[in-house]
């Protein structure tokens, strides 16, 4: 039997997490597409691994998920009916 289930992320709060200040996006679940685009160091990567670590934990190779100075940081996905939120202190652990 084939699983229906169909979930789409519809919004993303991304704040001092690795190179990425603040970065807030409502999507359009119909949408098929999202395109990331930006000159280099400006946080596209930084970006894409927020919403890893929210969805899957933070990856070892991710020593400091914290922005430079900052004394917290971490990603919010909304994935109807759910909220993912994964957060960081300086000292990487998650709170």
């Amino acid at each position: 039997m084939e699983n229906t289930n169909h979930y789409s992320i519809t919004g993303i709060d991304i704040r001092n997490f690795k190179r990425v200040i603040s970065v807030q996006l409502t999507l359009d679940p119909d949408d098929n597409l999202v395109t990331i685009g930006g000159e280099n160091g400006h946080g596209k990567s930084s970006a894409l691994d927020a919403i890893e670590a929210a969805l899957i934990g933070t990856p070892r190779e991710i020593t400091n998920p914290v922005h430079n100075g900052q004394p917290g940081g971490g990603v919010v996905l909304q994935i109807p009916p759910y909220q993912v939120k994964r957060l960081y202190d300086q000292s990487r652990s998650e709170e």
